[in-house]
């Protein structure tokens, strides 16, 4: 009752962990969202994913059919269905990549932190296929994002994302900062099949939200991170 508002970061994050006990997932991703919007009325912030429009060639807005393929990316939906008539910001993030600061746990899971690392310690990466999209977002832009819809009155999903990039395309762009990795291409299917391209416009028009940082900039945060020792290990 004393909140005036709940930012809701709360969940087990990512398809692999929210495959370990699929019963868990949804008791912590799912039902306490439902208990979230039973039990407050006031504003809420919420963190979905772009991984709810699964595999799409088209540019996607907040509009376009979603087709999740995993059990984290359809929690995420079934929330956002939970919250829709509640007064809730939603936030499908795009994939994220950098480090908010250098004291918490790092998420080894996402491309460019781990073509990163992996690129530094074993001094080459590999890319199955490379041509799926992902739309890039650095994680201290989504902190940016929450402070702005803070003090917006505007409710609904918002796409966030700094640039929709091929996978091969950011690897090459690390290969340029560091030329000492072997880049090694490998065109079987994998099992990621997502692949998706989205507009932020709404975020742009409505919560007059622009993302700043660069890939370049991740990239330098991860290797630093590396070079310093700080992760043990990257596995």
């Amino acid at each position: 009752k004393w909140a005036d508002v709940v930012v809701w970061m709360a969940a087990i994050v990512g398809d692999g962990a929210c495959e370990i006990n699929r019963s868990e997932t949804i008791e912590i991703n799912e039902k306490s969202v439902k208990w979230l919007a039973n039990n407050f009325d006031k504003k809420i912030i919420y963190f979905s994913t772009c991984s709810v429009y699964g595999a799409q060639d088209n540019i996607l807005d907040e509009n376009s059919p979603t087709n999740p393929l995993s059990l984290y990316a359809l929690t995420k939906l079934r929330c956002e269905n939970i919250l829709r008539n509640k007064k809730a910001i939603i936030f499908r993030l795009g994939t994220l990549f950098g480090i908010g600061d250098i004291f918490s746990r790092v998420r080894m899971d996402l491309v460019l932190n781990v073509l990163v690392a992996k690129g530094f310690k074993e001094k080459k990466i590999f890319v199955f296929g490379g041509k799926q999209f992902r739309p890039l977002l650095h994680v201290k832009d989504v902190g940016r994002a929450v402070n702005l819809s803070l003090k917006s009155n505007k409710y609904g999903i918002y796409n966030l994302k700094l640039k929709n990039m091929k996978i091969i395309d950011l690897a090459e762009i690390i290969l340029k900062k560091m030329p000492y990795i072997n880049l090694k291409r490998v065109n079987t299917p994998f099992q990621d099949t997502r692949n998706y391209r989205v507009s932020d416009t709404k975020a742009q028009k409505n919560l007059k939200f622009y993302a700043k940082y660069s890939v370049e900039y991740g990239i330098n945060q991860i290797l630093n991170l590396v070079k310093e020792n700080r992760i043990k290990d990257i596995n």
